[in-house]
Formats: structure tokens, C-alpha cells, sequence
């Protein structure tokens, strides 16, 4: 599921680009793509967590024990990507109207 997720946005984000004719400057398909990013990974890391039942030697738990660490780092990446893009967002001056 989370491979679906992340193949979906990835193409969803792709075409938006190409119909933008790759103007990077566009922060909402990055933040789309980011949290996409998160669910798969977080729909990953619990398929990883559920694969500790059936481990049954000791290597398999470290490397099973390395995979989560590193899903949760980039899960934690991409979501205080997210949040400090909001905060950008957030701390923006607003346009004043024209005054009358």
C-alpha cells in the first residue's frame, strides 16, 4: 500500500510539472509529494513492525531493528519538512489592499 501511495503522488506530481513546464517554484507539489512520502512510509513501517512476528533469528531482528530506525528518521525528516515549509507559509507578509 504505501509503494502505491508514493508511485501515485510521484507520477500526480510529476505530471503537474510537466504541465507547469517544470517550474520548480511551485511549494505545494513539493509538500503534496512530501506528505505522500510520510503516509507510504509510515504504511511501510508498520508493515516492517509486523513482520516482527514471523523473525526468528537474531540477525533478522537487527536488520528488521535498522529498517524501522531509518523509516522513522526519514518519516521525522519529511514531517519537520512539512511543518517548516508551513511556518514559511504562515510567516509571509500579507498583501495589503490598496488604500482608497
Amino acid at each position: 500500500m504505501g509503494i502505491l501511495v508514493i508511485s501515485l503522488t510521484a507520477v500526480r506530481a510529476f505530471v503537474l510539472y510537466l504541465i507547469r513546464r517544470f517550474d520548480f517554484s511551485d511549494e505545494n507539489i513539493k509538500v503534496m509529494l512530501a506528505k505522500a512520502l510520510a503516509v507510504g512510509l509510515e504504511f511501510k513501517l508498520g508493515a516492517e513492525i509486523l513482520k516482527t512476528v514471523m523473525v526468528q533469528t537474531l540477525d533478522e531482528v537487527a536488520m528488521l531493528g535498522a529498517i524501522v530506525i531509518l523509516r522513522v528518521i526519514l518519516t521525522y525528516v519529511i514531517h519537520w519538512e512539512i511543518q517548516s515549509h508551513e511556518n514559511r507559509k504562515m510567516s509571509r507578509p500579507i498583501a495589503s489592499s490598496p488604500s482608497q
